[in-house]
């Protein structure tokens, strides 16, 4: 049963893959021996990305660990599991790329660690851990290594934006051409105008009612151009699609036609 259990977890080792924007981290995964880092009050840092630990310390064994890439063991021997492997998640940071962890070690009453291993790029340093931090204010564990492999990420990232896809232009086009049709200027301007009138209107109303005492339709600031404002808006309306003003209709009579001897004073 043991070497079942045994033979279960190498397979999932082994068959462990880590991909980020179509790039395999798999080779990050050391098969060697787990990365490691000493800190000067003793306390020793084993982390292997990409998988589980090659060794399994809780046990003192050689065989991979269950379920953690990233762990710590203090001077008196103390193990803290700072990074479950099912829990492992790639995020691309431009000039590293992040492995994040979740941990089974409280940070706080409600809250555990979470762990953050940076791989930096490294051409002429050999692959290794080179900084840790405990950061118990955000509940960060922080680690910092050298991989020759985010290098060639990078390299291909380069590569890739210089040389786009011809849809993946098209669709940037596209999109340009539906942000300038877009009457983004013209939406700014009418939120303007009718935040303007509703100020206008509360200030005038607050004003109306503690300064002149006014009471019912009257609070309404000019309410007699309000009451007014439908009919100006039909007229206009008719002036700009008719083509003509309204003519007022005439108000005299016309004199009857009569000689000027005839008439009486």
């Amino acid at each position: 049963m043991k070497i079942l259990i045994l033979l279960f977890i190498t397979f999932t080792t082994l068959a462990y893959e880590c991909v980020l924007n179509g790039f395999n981290f798999s080779s990050i995964h050391s098969e060697i021996e787990d990365y490691s880092f000493f800190q000067d009050n003793g306390i020793i840092t084993y982390v292997n990305p990409c998988g589980r630990l090659l060794y399994d310390y809780l046990v003192n064994s050689t065989s991979p660990s269950p379920d953690y890439s990233v762990l710590t063991i203090d001077v008196d021997d103390k193990i803290d599991l700072m990074g479950l492997t099912s829990s492992e998640h790639l995020k691309d940071k431009k000039d590293y790329v992040e492995f994040k962890y979740s941990s089974s070690v409280s940070c706080s009453a409600t809250e555990n660690y979470e762990t953050k291993v940076k791989v930096y790029c490294s051409k002429d340093v050999q692959d290794s851990i080179f900084y840790v931090k405990y950061d118990d204010s955000d509940c960060e564990f922080e680690v910092k290594m050298y991989h020759s492999l985010v290098c060639k990420y990078i390299e291909s990232k380069q590569t890739s934006s210089t040389h786009p896809h011809p849809d993946d232009h098209d669709d940037d086009d596209d999109d340009d051409d539906d942000d300038d049709d877009f009457p983004v200027v013209g939406i700014i301007l009418l939120l303007i105008l009718l935040s303007s009138i509703c100020l206008y209107l509360i200030i005038g109303a607050v004003v109306n009612v503690l300064l002149f005492k006014r009471r019912g339709i009257a609070v309404i600031p000019n309410y007699v151009f309000w009451l007014s404002l439908p009919m100006l808006i039909k007229d206009g309306c008719k002036f700009i699609f008719c083509c003509k003003k309204p003519s007022p209709e005439p108000f005299y009579e016309e004199a009857p036609d009569q000689d000027f001897a005839d008439m009486q004073f």
